[in-house]
């Protein structure tokens, strides 16, 4: 999926349906002031508000509408002219329990700094987890998926939008609530020629060769495998493989199987071209040379797992990189991750072996004493 922002709209694009994300407008809540799943209602400026939203509508045409139950959102979607929206428990916003409407500065709740320090699985308030938002926000658009719809809109909550976009791939975890270092950002300092080398995903030679074209990266560049530590320890990449599957009970199979086919395989080399997404398939021969090398990777390479258990693995790795990016020391954010997971693992406290790093050998100055 990809999406695209403007302002408070969002919209994720699947190959089957286009979903449009919209967030309700200011509420009538003090600033500062905790609620979620609390129905609190709009602000005065609700009218201009809603008009520019519904400016923005102006001949879109849905085949459902969907709304949070809350009534900032229900109020929205009647204005834009959807008088009665499908209503969806799942995609209200976080539900922060004992601490609703409490000022956040004046909750005494020796909970609140455990949730600042672990707010994806530490339930806000005793009530819920992002984690929990995120996964009824997954079921609600996993049966989405399921519908015949091919435009779909949504009145909802920036927490449960920004599920939605997790969802979609658009952002990480860690990344949803702050404006730290992405992969976007990273790789767009690489075309900058900010940075002399990076590790990418297989997207990057299409966005490189569309910055060429565009006069944008002057440089001469190349894509290899990522080296071995030594002759002992050697490195293998993560990756993430996507199935193409037919359904047993489809009452086109034959069809669905020769399109199948068709893609996998006599197209397979169209995929990267249309994607940026390596096929699966061994033996695809690429226009582009440096495409070459990630299918030499993705080969050695290890899949990641997807199971809900590996969820908060994968985010405190998330985290550590994103602290590594932004030039905190590897050494002691690794040590720190490993001794975090090992003791959520085993369920004792863990202390990690520190290896001191290397120090250079430096040849002297020339005239300097031995």
């Amino acid at each position: 999926m990809a999406y695209r922002k403007n302002g408070e709209f969002y919209e994720i694009k699947g190959f089957y349906m286009e979903v449009f994300l919209i967030r309700h407008t200011k509420t009538a809540v003090i600033p500062g002031t905790c609620y979620g799943n609390s129905d609190v209602d709009v602000a005065d400026s609700f009218p201009e508000e809603a008009e520019k939203v519904r400016g923005r509508l102006k001949g879109e045409r849905f085949d459902a509408v969907y709304s949070s139950p809350l009534q900032r959102c229900r109020k929205l979607a009647v204005y834009c002219g959807y008088e009665n929206p499908i209503l969806d428990d799942r995609l209200k916003e976080l539900n922060f329990g004992s601490w609703e409407g409490q000022r956040w500065d004046e909750i005494r709740d020796p909970r609140l700094q455990e949730w600042y320090d672990d707010w994806l699985s530490m339930p806000a308030g005793g009530a819920e987890s992002f984690l929990d938002q995120y996964n009824r926000v997954s079921a609600f658009l996993d049966d989405l998926k399921k519908t015949e719809y091919g435009k779909v809109c949504v009145f909802a909550h920036g927490g449960t939008i920004r599920a939605a976009l997790i969802y979609a791939g658009k952002y990480n975890f860690n990344q949803a609530f702050t404006d730290e270092v992405d992969y976007d950002s990273v790789i767009q300092e690489f075309i900058d020629g900010k940075l002399v080398f990076t590790v990418a995903t297989t997207d990057i030679v299409g966005r490189i060769e569309e910055a060429k074209k565009n006069g944008e990266f002057p440089y001469e560049y190349g894509v290899t495998n990522i080296p071995n530590i030594d002759e002992e320890l050697k490195t293998r990449s993560l990756s993430v493989t996507n199935a193409v599957v037919v359904n047993g009970y489809s009452q086109k199979k034959d069809i669905a199987n020769e399109f199948a086919a068709y893609l996998t395989g006599e197209r397979a080399q169209n995929l990267y071209e249309r994607t940026g997404r390596m096929p699966a398939r061994k033996g695809v021969s690429f226009e582009n040379p440096q495409a070459e090398a990630f299918g030499r990777e993705y080969a050695l390479s290890v899949p990641i797992p997807k199971m809900m258990a590996t969820s908060n693995y994968w985010v405190q790795m998330e985290i550590a990189f994103t602290r590594v990016w932004s030039g905190e020391s590897a050494t002691d954010t690794l040590k720190a991750l490993s001794e975090k997971i090992m003791t959520q693992v085993t369920g004792q406290p863990f202390e990690e072996e520190y290896i001191e790093e290397p120090v250079e050998e430096t040849e002297g100055y020339i005239g300097e004493e031995e």
